[in-house]
């Protein structure tokens, strides 16, 4: 269900909207933010950080401000440098190993198994709706 861009109640799919941009209003909601003029099909609007403005406000204000962009060379432009924190391996300083990787890490089919015997999860009982021990036929 969708909720309305001003007020933000619920829209039931039998009702009318006003659609701007990824934005649906209720038709009695779609008004100027400043000055609450309805606006109605064919009335010029702009909208600034989701609100919608009559054509006179949108005009009027100032347009948004670029956003600042700062860049960190050679890192990314939107990257922090790494803290001296976040530079410490997560395992107590020891250097990262291959089983520290999770592409590295052997998958559980390649691990060895005493038998070929599928155990439940840790935990867990055997019994009905709890999983149940299964031994491969071969």
């Amino acid at each position: 269900m969708k909720r309305c861009g001003r007020c933000q109640a619920t829209i039931l799919s039998s009702e009318l909207v006003m659609r701007a941009r990824e934005l649906v209003f209720h038709v009695h909601c779609f008004s100027c933010a400043v000055c609450s003029t309805l606006l109605t099909k064919g009335d010029t609007f702009g909208m600034r950080e989701g609100a919608v403005l009559c054509r006179l406000h949108y005009t009027e204000l100032p347009p948004p401000s670029p956003p600042q962009l700062h860049h960190h060379h050679p890192f990314h432009p939107q990257m922090e440098p790494p803290s001296p924190r976040s530079s410490t391996p997560a395992s107590g300083g020891r250097p990262p190993s291959p089983r520290d990787h999770p592409r590295l890490r052997p998958t559980p089919s390649r691990w060895p198994t005493p038998s070929s015997t599928e155990l439940p999860p840790p935990g867990r009982r055997d019994g009905p709706g709890r999983g149940s021990l299964k031994t491969s036929k071969r």
